[in-house]
C-alpha cells in the first residue's frame, strides 16, 4: 500500500516505503510485549493470568520473544513458598528509533531504545527552520549517530518519529522568518524528502502531542492519567490526557493552547500565544539590549533580576492559570503540568507564581488544579516521536502505551 507522511486527522501519520514484514508482530506477541512494558517488569509465571492466554501459549510467545532478542529474564527472586520467581523485563537493546524534533528555534534528534533510555542525541541552532537544513540534519544524524552503532544494533533501529508544529509556515513575523521562505513548507513531504538517504519508515505528529506523549510515557507524569500539559517553547503549545491516552482530535492538533484566549498586556484579550511564549521575551530582550537575542535552555539571559525576565515570567505563570482553568472547566481534569526550554529555576518560579495565580482566580465548580513540573524538557517531543515507530512495531494500541500511527 502507498502511505503518506501527510497527518492523518486525529493521530499521527505513518510512512514507509513498503513495510518490512519483520517488523509487524502478531496480536499475542504485542500483547505479551505491551504487558511488560506496563508493568516494567512481571513473573512470567505471571504473564498468563496478565493476558489471559493459557500457559502454555505465554510460555512459547515468552521464551521466543526472548529467543529473539526483545524480552530479559532477570535473576529468580525467592518468595515465602515454591520455586524462585523470575522476572521478565524488555530487552533495552530489543529496538531503538530516532525521534525528531522541529522548533522554531533549533531541532534536536535522538536514537532511543525502547525503554525510553536516549543512546545518541544531536542538536542544531537556526534563526528559523528551513526544508533543506532540515534535511541535511537528519542525514548527518544518522550517519554519524548510525556509523558508531554495533552491527545488532543499526538493525534494530525501527523508523524515524518527527514531531513538529503542523502549519510550520504560520506566524513568519513571531518567528522571525521571512513569509515567503518559510512558504516551503507547505509542499514539503518528510517521508519523499528522507528516502533519500534511508530507507526507515517515518511518522510524523504534532510537536506539542509529542511532547504530551513523552511526558506521559517516560516522564514523571507517566503515573497520571487524566491532565493537561503546557509546554512553554518559542510558541506555546500543550495536550490533554484522558484516561491515560492523549487526544489528539479530529485533525490531530486538540489542545492547541496556544489559541486559548486570556487576558494578555494591559488585561486586553489576547491569545495565549501571545503572552507565555518565549518569542515575546526574546522580543522584549531585544528591544532592551538594542541587539537580537536568542534564548536556549541554557542562556545567562533566563535571569529573574532582569524586569523583562521577571515581568515574562509573572505574565507566562498568570495566563497559564486562566488557561488550565479555562481548559479543566471543559475536560473536567484536576492536574496540569508545565514544562518548558527554560532552565529548571525559572521552570520552578513558574509554578510558583502559576499556584499564586489560581488562588486568585474564580473556580466555583471546578475542581481545584493541582500543578506538577514536567521532567523531559526538550527532550520531551523527540522522545515521544522516537516512541511512535516503537510503538508501530511492538505494541498494542491501548490507553497505556499512547496513539498508534495508522497507515494511510
Amino acid at each position: 500500500m502507498e502511505q503518506s507522511s501527510r497527518p492523518v486527522p486525529g493521530r499521527p501519520s505513518y510512512a514507509a516505503d513498503g513495510a518490512n514484514p519483520s517488523r509487524v508482530r502478531n496480536h499475542n506477541e504485542r500483547l505479551v510485549l505491551s504487558v511488560v512494558k506496563n508493568e516494567g517488569q512481571v513473573a512470567s509465571s505471571q504473564i498468563a493470568r496478565l493476558t489471559s492466554l493459557s500457559a502454555q501459549t505465554a510460555s512459547i510467545i515468552t521464551r521466543s520473544l526472548e529467543a529473539g532478542g526483545m524480552l530479559l529474564r532477570g535473576k529468580p527472586q525467592k518468595g515465602r513458598v515454591g520455586k524462585p520467581s523470575v522476572p521478565i523485563l524488555l530487552n533495552p537493546e530489543g529496538a531503538l528509533a530516532y525521534g525528531l524534533r522541529i522548533g522554531r528555534r533549533g531541532a534536536d534528534m535522538i536514537l532511543m531504545n525502547i525503554v525510553g533510555e536516549i543512546v545518541d542525541k544531536r542538536a542544531m541552532r537556526y534563526d528559523y527552520p528551513l526544508p533543506e537544513t532540515i534535511d541535511a540534519f537528519v542525514h548527518e544524524t544518522i550517519d554519524a549517530i548510525g556509523g558508531k552503532l554495533p552491527v545488532h544494533l543499526k538493525d534494530r533501529i525501527v523508523g524515524i518519529g518527527v514531531a513538529t508544529p503542523f502549519g510550520l509556515w504560520n506566524k513568519p513575523a513571531e518567528a522571525g522568518a521571512p513569509g515567503e521562505v518559510m512558504a516551503a513548507w507547505r509542499a514539503y513531504d518528510f517521508a519523499t524528502s528522507f528516502a533519500v538517504f534511508t530507507d526507515l519508515p517515518v511518522i510524523l505528529a504534532n510537536d506539542a502531542s509529542m511532547s504530551c506523549t513523552g511526558e506521559l510515557v517516560f516522564g514523571d507524569a507517566s503515573g497520571l492519567s487524566d491532565f493537561l500539559y503546557f509546554y512553554v517553547g518559542a510558541f506555546v503549545g500543550g495536550g490533554v490526557v484522558l484516561s491515560g491516552q492523549v487526544l489528539f482530535g479530529r485533525t490531530g492538533n486538540a489542545a492547541a493552547f496556544g489559541t486559548l484566549m486570556v487576558a494578555g498586556i494591559d488585561d486586553q484579550p489576547n491569545q495565549l500565544v501571545h503572552t507565555a511564549s518565549i518569542y515575546v521575551l526574546e522580543r522584549d530582550l531585544s528591544a532592551q539590549a538594542g541587539r537580537e537575542v536568542r534564548l536556549r535552555g541554557d542562556s545567562n539571559e533566563w535571569d529573574l533580576a532582569n524586569p523583562c525576565v521577571d515581568a515574562w515570567v509573572t505574565q507566562t505563570a498568570r495566563t497559564l492559570a486562566t488557561a488550565a482553568v479555562s481548559a479543566a472547566a471543559i475536560v473536567d481534569v484536576d492536574m496540569a503540568v508545565v514544562d518548558g526550554g527554560f532552565p529548571d529555576s525559572i521552570k520552578q518560579e513558574i509554578l510558583t507564581r502559576m499556584r499564586a495565580a489560581l488562588l486568585q482566580l474564580d473556580t466555583q465548580e471546578i475542581s481545584p488544579i493541582t500543578v506538577y513540573p514536567g521532567r523531559l524538557g526538550r527532550d520531551a517531543a523527540a522522545m515521544g516521536a522516537a516512541y511512535q515507530p516503537i510503538l508501530a512495531a511492538h505494541f498494542l494500541e491501548g490507553s497505556s502505551f499512547g496513539p498508534r500511527a495508522a497507515a494511510v
